[in-house]
């Protein structure tokens, strides 16, 4: 679970912590079941969400530390905004693939040693 103190009692930043801590409890399971895969989608996903939150976490920081200075944060809002809409479009991916996945596991039904799988 993500704090920052010195953001937590402007509502922007109530958001975007909520936003984060939803992400990692829906989206962060998947991502940490798919991390033995061998799959080119799953390395490719788990790359872009590693990215993503090094994204957020640089830019929370900025905001932080731009807080904590009594500074104008309109960039750094912008960049952790910014980091956010990426982390939803990474876990839309990641939720549509698991989708996927289960729904071709789900298509098939295995007959019987050596035969075809059949729909």
């Amino acid at each position: 679970m993500l704090h920052l103190p010195a953001l937590y009692n402007d509502e922007w930043a109530q958001s975007c912590l909520l936003d984060f801590n939803h992400w990692v409890y829906q989206i962060g399971p998947i991502l940490l079941s798919s991390q033995s895969s061998d799959s080119q989608g799953d390395i490719v996903q788990t790359d872009k969400a590693k990215d993503a939150l090094l994204s957020l976490h640089q830019s929370l920081l900025a905001c932080a530390q731009c807080a904590e200075a009594g500074g104008s944060c309109r960039e750094a809002i912008r960049n952790v905004d910014s980091a956010l809409e990426s982390m939803v479009t990474v876990g839309k991916e990641v939720q549509q693939r698991e989708i996927a996945l289960r729904d071709i596991e789900g298509r098939f039904e295995y007959i019987e040693a050596g035969a075809e799988y059949i729909e």
